[in-house]
């Protein structure tokens, strides 16, 4: 017999349990003072801490973004660079002023965000 509906309907309380075993990947990495990652729906944030704008976004280049894109193959999910944020934070302004290596993913350049709005 043919299945008519093989989904979790949206609303679902079964949605948030799901959620936590399809986006475990990415986020399974220790919560420490120089990095961290959080996972929320569509939402993926991840924190880096570094010497310098250019070694984190080695960092970022090298480890976070493979990582994120190897998962997003195995979940049959996508990160669209269009919609992808970086955000350099400093406590020297100079330094925040300073930071536009951009990160590459996709095929696409990322350049560093002066803002976040939802």
């Amino acid at each position: 017999m043919a299945i008519k509906h093989a989904g979790v309907p949206q609303g679902s309380p079964l949605s948030s349990i799901l959620f936590l075993f399809l986006n475990a990947n990415p986020v399974d990495a220790s919560i420490t003072r120089r990095k961290g990652a959080i996972a929320f729906v569509v939402d993926y944030t991840r924190r880096t801490v570094g010497s310098s704008a250019k070694a984190n976004t080695t960092i970022l280049q090298q480890k976070v973004i493979p990582r994120a894109l190897e998962w997003a193959v195995q979940a049959s999910a996508a990160f669209e660079a269009a919609r992808t944020l970086f955000i350099y934070f400093s406590r020297n302004q100079r330094l925040c002023q300073l930071s536009a290596v951009p990160c590459h993913m996709n095929g696409a350049t990322v350049a560093p965000a002066s803002r976040f709005s939802a």
